[in-house]
């Protein structure tokens, strides 16, 4: 593993991140009726959930890793403006063989470097190669980029990648937050509060945790409430009833991980009718290593009433 180097200011972070196990593989083993791998959106293909390790190809240390390349040529990009790049080869070309994850062949996020403004969006892909995507940063700064995608390699098989390129947002002058939240276990949005379990957390073994360890593969429960009581009206959002996605402060590494109870055929963009019919909640139960100790900001996204939200915290994992 890469040296993090000791705990840096938010303003000084050079912003690195590592993308932690987080699939629903063992359960998927055992499926009983309603348990399905996902359908990649319009596709008409069943495709099985990949575990997403934490490996020096998926810990965004920069743009660079094995030989493929985050490439774009923009450095700036004003507020609320189409951004492109290219994947590209250890050959130098266009990476063209993309496999689906999650619904989508590739997912994008965004993150200013005091963790305070997050997004994860959706690039389309040109048959040249290049993606674009509209991105909706809406404060100016300094933002980090990241692509987390499955590739076909030269022997047809798949590899996971997670890349990194810096982007300034012009446009006035701004301050970042020089702290994060303090550690803990609940987060609140829109009137959902999603809490973590710290006394049942459990490593692959069994073995019980007090609180969670790094590069440790674990479950790791929590529930979800609205308005002080159980919520089952979660919905499948990208074939998942929740994304878990944790940037460690000090280091800055990521970690993004999806719960064990899988949300179903991903038919985002589908007529209604073809909607799967059953819902999620209370319960989740991530399956999740996070990438070394530290304090996380961490972002979880989920769907509720045809709406997305996005509730954030800090959590401590020793």
């Amino acid at each position: 593993m890469p040296d993090t180097g000791p705990f840096r200011t938010v303003e000084a972070r050079s912003r690195r991140f590592a993308l932690a196990a987080a699939a629903a593989l063992a359960l998927m083993a055992g499926a009983g009726p309603g348990l399905h791998p996902a359908l990649a959106a319009g596709t008409g293909q069943s495709q099985r959930p990949v575990l997403h390790e934490a490996t020096n190809s998926t810990i965004g240390i920069s743009d660079t890793t094995q030989g493929y390349t985050f490439d774009s040529s923009l450095s700036e990009l004003p507020a609320d403006q189409v951004y492109r790049f290219r994947i590209l080869r250890p050959d130098g070309m266009p990476q063209m063989d993309y496999l689906w994850d999650q619904t989508k062949l590739l997912h994008f996020l965004a993150v200013r470097n005091d963790f305070t403004h997050f997004f994860h969006v959706h690039p389309t892909l040109a048959t040249d190669g290049t993606w674009s995507v509209h991105l909706p940063l809406d404060a100016p700064g300094p933002y980090q980029l990241y692509v987390d995608t499955l590739i076909k390699d030269s022997q047809g098989l798949p590899r996971h990648l997670v890349l990194r390129r810096p982007l300034m947002v012009p446009g006035g002058t701004f301050q970042l937050a020089p702290v994060v939240p303090a550690p803990g276990v609940s987060a609140q949005v829109d009137g959902y509060t999603i809490t973590f379990n710290m006394s049942r957390i459990t490593t692959m073994d069994g073995t019980h945790l007090r609180q969670p360890k790094g590069w440790t593969v674990m479950y790791l429960p929590a529930t979800v409430t609205y308005l002080g009581k159980p919520a089952t009206n979660l919905e499948p959002y990208l074939s998942v009833f929740a994304h878990f996605t944790a940037f460690n402060v000090a280091n800055d590494l990521y970690g993004h991980a999806h719960p064990l109870e899988y949300a179903g055929e991903g038919r985002e963009g589908w007529p209604l009718s073809t909607m799967p019919t059953f819902h999620g909640g209370p319960t989740l139960t991530f399956h999740a290593e996070f990438p070394g100790a530290g304090d996380y900001r961490t972002f979880i996204e989920f769907q509720a009433g045809g709406s997305l939200h996005t509730a954030s915290l800090t959590l401590h994992v020793q």
